[in-house]
This record gives C-alpha cells, structure tokens and sequence, in this order.
C-alpha cells in the first residue's frame, strides 16, 4: 500500500514511516505540516510530538536494534515516523547513532514542550492579574504597575536574561513584538540546552522549538492559541482595575493550575474588601520599609525599587488585614500561631531579594535571587529597545513550518 500523502510504500502499518500520514483511512495531509490559522480554521498538527527536554531518539532493544519511544514496537532506519503507532522521532532513526537507553512510555497527548509554555504562560497570567491590584494602590507600587503595563502596550521590546539555578544558568536575548488591543504576540529566542542550540518562537499562535545538535536539525510545536486568549481576556480585566474581576480571573487560574479555587478558602467579596483596605496600607512607604525591606535608589536615569521581605513579619503585618475572608476562622487562627511559633524558622530557611527597574516610564529591570535551605535561584532581566525592537515575521513562518 501507498501513502497518499506522499507515495512512500508501505507495509504492515498504520502509519507512513516517512511522513506520519496514517494509511489505514481516508486522504489526510501530513502529520508534520503547519497551516497558518487564517488560511484554515483548523488546526492540521497531528502528530504524536516529539520530546524537547530528552531530545526523544528511538529507544535500545534487548537485541540492539531500535524500537519506538511511544509503542516499543521496531523502527525501521531511516524513518522518522513509528509506522504502529505514528509517534514522531526527533530525527529519522539512525542505527550508527547511539540510541538513548531510557524504558518507553506512551506518548503524553501534548508535547513536553508544553511544560515551560505552561510555567510562561501561568507567569504572565499571575503578573497580568496582579497588576490590576497594583493598580489600584497607591505610592511606588503604582508606579511600578504603570510602568508594566507601558511596556505590555509599547508593542516591541528587547529582553536580556538569565537564569541561574545552584550555578547552572541559561541565558538569551528574547524579541517580543506585542499587540495587546489585536491580541497579537510574536517572540523569537535562542538558548543553549544540555550542549544543544535551542530556538524558541511564538507565532501564528503556536509555539515551537528548533534544535540544532551534532549535525542534526529537528523540531516541534504545539498550539496555544487558547492560553493566549487568557493571557489577553486576564490582562484587559486587570487594566480596568476592577478587583472583583481580577479575583474572578485569580479563581479561574487557581483552579486551572492547581485543580483548586480561591473561593474554597475565602469568601471573595469580602477578600475584595479587604484588599481595597489593604492597598491603602500597601500605599504608605513606612509600611512597605517595616514589613517588605523597601528601599529606592536612582542610577543612571532608572529609578530601582528593591524589596528584601522578611517572610514571616510581612506575612504576620498582611494576614490581618484578611481575617474575616477566611471561609474558616480555624484556618487563620492557625496560620496565624504556625507564623509566631515557627516564623524564625522559616526566615533561616529562606532569603530573598527583589528589584524592579523603572525607566523613561517603562520597566526596565527585574532582578530576583531567592536562596531556599541553601539552593540559590537567580533571575535578571533587562529590557530595552523599546518601539524600537523589529521581528521578522516571514522568517518566524518559516522556521515554525520547518519545526511542523
């Protein structure tokens, strides 16, 4: 039997070793092939994905061939489909290349990719809806929500960053081009992963990988058109600072990430009311010195607000501000004794600092560095260029068919 995809024989599969195309129904297009979102209203990616983080090659049997990642079933060599069960190899099998020697499990139904896409998107959900908190308050927590949601409108931007984990940092420069009134988003990056070059890219509504690794070139991508209309729908609910949505949206994400909801533990009118109270203490910078370590300096134009919050004081100044949004005054009560009793406890155990740089009205700077019982995150990020910084979009559609 042909592929009717693309001619390539086969036999005694379901799917076309070449292109992933399965044989055993009607005419479909290719499991790898990318259509943008305006040219079909469907999506026509298919394909069981491959790994991102292991690199997914074919696994080694007990006789030294190499069978699928997805089904443990033979590979073929030079196929780059798995012909029982269509499960997309990182690059075509390659018997002289020595195959990773992990057991197979079946395929997830979406890519590991989805892993940090999610963590992003979680992140600027969090940021988006905490800004319309921000927003409400007054003193340099305004200034630094104004200046978050200038940058979010500028509609381009440069970022420098780097992330540092117990000496292990990752470090790129991203492009952002954004457009939040036509709900658009496009950003390209490249980082090094475990010796491997890594692109990055959002476009179209799709995020995806390309990675170059000792020869070879492969890719992956996944549709997040759906987490991006959240990111849109929760950032213009925060920009109206209307707290009550902004509790609203927190309840949806908690639930979504967390399969819980803010609502099982508070009663969120009165969490609304609280808040409004909260913020005006929030405003003051006495307060902000006593319970979160604020400070401000000035270099060179930026304006640089640091925070270097003593866990247990800040929680033990803010936790009475919400005591009657508790749904079980219990719960409060013994939060409020776990702190007093243990709170030094857990200062020890964690340190952190934060700043956040403001310039010209945009943000500028963020720079965090948590230390937790002795393992040190740091995080640094500049942001520059902006209205000035340029994506080339056709090259963007390119490497996003090449990584489909």
């Amino acid at each position: 039997m042909k592929c009717s995809n693309c001619g390539t024989e086969v036999s005694g599969g379901m799917f076309c070793p070449a292109c992933g195309t399965r044989v055993d129904s009607a005419p479909a297009q290719s499991a790898g092939s990318y259509v943008p979102k305006h040219a079909s209203p469907a999506s026509s990616y298919q394909n069981y994905p491959s790994s991102m983080w292991d690199f997914d090659q074919p696994a080694a049997s007990a006789n030294g061939g190499s069978v699928c990642p997805g089904c443990g079933k033979p590979m073929v060599e030079g196929t780059t489909f798995c012909g029982s069960c269509g499960y997309r190899m990182a690059a075509p099998v390659n018997q002289n290349r020595p195959a990773n020697n992990r057991k197979y499990s079946a395929p997830a139904k979406k890519s590991k990719l989805w892993v940090p896409i999610a963590a992003g998107v979680a992140l600027i959900l969090v940021i988006a809806l905490v800004i319309g908190m921000i927003s409400s308050m007054g003193g340099p927590l305004v200034k630094i929500g104004s200046a978050v949601k200038k940058t979010m409108k500028s509609g381009n931007f440069t970022v420098d960053y780097e992330v540092e984990v117990d000496g292990e940092s990752i470090e790129g420069t991203a492009f952002v081009d954004i457009d939040m009134k036509e709900r658009v988003i496009n950003m390209s990056t490249t980082v090094e992963v475990d010796g491997a070059e890594v692109l990055f890219g959002i476009y179209d509504g799709y995020a995806f990988y390309m990675i170059e690794e000792s020869g070879y070139s492969y890719g992956d991508a996944v549709d997040i058109e759906d987490e991006l209309e959240e990111i849109f729908d929760a950032y213009e609910e925060a920009d109206g600072s209307d707290l009550g949505e902004v509790l609203a949206q927190l309840d949806e994400l908690l639930y979504d990430y967390a399969g819980e909801e803010l609502s099982d533990y508070f009663d969120l009118e009165e969490l609304e009311a609280c808040l409004k109270a909260y913020s005006k203490a929030v405003a003051k910078e006495k307060w902000l010195k006593e319970n979160l370590g604020y400070s401000k300096d000035k270099k060179s134009g930026e304006t640089l607000y640091t925070f270097e919050p003593t866990i247990s004081e800040f929680a033990l100044a803010s936790l009475p501000y919400f005591e009657s949004a508790f749904e079980d005054s219990d719960v409060y009560d013994e939060l409020m004794e776990a702190l007093e009793d243990e709170g030094d406890e857990l200062d020890d155990m964690i340190d952190m600092e934060y700043t956040i740089g403001v310039k010209s009205g945009y943000l500028s700077t963020i720079e965090m560095v948590i230390d937790a019982d002795g393992e040190e995150l740091e995080v640094t990020v500049k942001i520059y260029d902006v209205n000035k910084t340029k994506l080339d979009e056709a090259e963007l559609a390119d490497l996003l068919d090449d990584a489909s």
